[in-house]
């Protein structure tokens, strides 16, 4: 009988912990009358008296579960997140179009149920509007899972990279099986990215592979030779548009305009050195790969000229190239 009596009490204790978490919060308190009868409600529970629904309260502070008091109501105070950092995440996972849209939603209710059931009408957060651009690759948390175990394993991994073709279809282009030795995963620009290297022998030459774009996975079970160090964002910190090749050093001209400087601060970072060059212009300077530096050149080249003679040759190039064409447009 009374073994039966612990169990009862220890189970009730666990009832009421369950209750404050999920339906109160620091605006929605509750009183003791109000957690007994949904723990009546959910689970069933026998009427607990006042004394000992206080007992369960002191018993969760002293184990360091914070349990808020507002006159004589209680409630949950122990969340790791504020409202705000949860709404954060939700529209982060929601705006990042790797993430399918059914593991997005998942993703998002189960930050939303961190919170209590209070959080989700307090801000109003309503996802049934979705963000159309998502991409349906389902393989994206199979292959980090992957990719997570094979650098644990310290072993390598093969697999296929798609590309998109004129259906908006991921297709295996080259249809070959890349094999690489993983060293990092990371999110850059809204995207998952693996670093690695390109043979499985050690050798210091980097690969960077969008990770939704990678099919077929699997481990080889060849073991690197060497385990090589890297630091993932240090990697991408030059590497606009995640371009490949050396970063090198490249001088700009920028128009004195507020929505170049925007967009130059916002794909470059906060690296790029800016000085007045006169009255009109900025002299900027940008570290880049080549192909990166080209890209962006000829995307804003209303307000930014090349200054750096080799890459201005080059833009030039492309410019008299596309004029060509367009004129032979009909």
């Amino acid at each position: 009988m009374e073994n039966n009596s612990k169990k009862d009490s220890k189970k009730k204790i666990l009832e009421c912990l369950a209750v404050l978490y999920k339906y109160s919060d620091k605006n929605h308190p509750l009183a003791i009358a109000q957690i007994d009868k949904k723990m009546q409600e959910l689970y069933g529970s026998t009427p607990t008296c006042r004394q000992t629904m206080t007992s369960y309260f002191k018993y969760f502070n002293k184990m360091g579960i914070q349990i808020g008091q507002v006159k004589r109501k209680y409630y949950y105070d122990n969340r790791c997140f504020e409202d705000s950092e949860i709404e954060l995440l939700c529209h982060s996972i929601m705006a990042n179009n790797s993430i399918p849209l059914s593991f997005s939603l998942e993703l998002i209710e189960k930050l939303k149920d961190i919170q209590g059931i209070h959080f989700a009408s307090n801000k109003k957060l309503d996802f049934n509007i979705c963000n159309v651009d998502k991409r349906e690759n389902k393989e994206l948390f199979l292959n980090l899972d992957t990719i997570s175990e094979a650098i644990n394993k310290n072993c390598c991994i093969s697999f296929n990279y798609y590309r998109y073709n004129e259906d908006k279809l991921l297709v295996n282009y080259s249809g070959k099986d890349y094999n690489v030795a993983p060293l990092c995963t990371l999110a850059f620009q809204n995207r998952f990215y693996l670093i690695a290297i390109n043979s499985c022998d050690g050798e210091e030459d980097y690969w960077h592979f969008r990770i939704d774009k990678i099919k077929n996975i699997k481990l080889t079970g060849r073991f690197i030779k060497k385990k090589l160090m890297i630091d993932p964002y240090k990697y991408v910190r030059h590497r606009l548009y995640m371009q490949d090749g050396n970063i090198e050093q490249y001088e700009l001209e920028v128009e004195k305009n507020r929505f170049i400087l925007d967009e130059l601060v916002d794909v470059c970072g906060q690296d790029i050195e800016i000085e007045d060059k006169d009255d009109n212009h900025y002299k900027v300077i940008i570290k880049a790969p080549e192909k990166s530096l080209i890209f962006l050149a000829c995307q804003y080249i209303q307000y930014v000229k090349v200054i750096t003679p080799s890459i201005r040759n080059k833009v030039m190039e492309i410019l008299n190239q596309e004029l060509k064409e367009y004129e032979e447009i009909e």
